[in-house]
């Protein structure tokens, strides 16, 4: 993150369907780590959105069992 800001985080599957949201509250600026419980996912490949006030950005995942 470059600035501090709230941030938020949710999960898509491959059809676009949300599959979790996570807030993360406020976050000060510089890189973190999310770490996600897939225990409630399929194998699978997923979406991770982060959004901040000023950016939405998606990063492909893929789960595996």
């Amino acid at each position: 993150m470059k600035e501090k800001g709230n941030v938020s985080f949710s999960v898509f599957n491959a059809n676009g369907q949300l599959m979790q949201e996570i807030d993360k509250g406020t976050m000060a600026a510089g890189e973190h780590q999310l770490v996600l419980d897939a225990d409630l996912l399929n194998t699978g490949m997923y979406y991770v959105q982060m959004k901040t006030a000023n950016r939405i950005s998606n990063r492909k995942i893929s789960v595996v069992k």
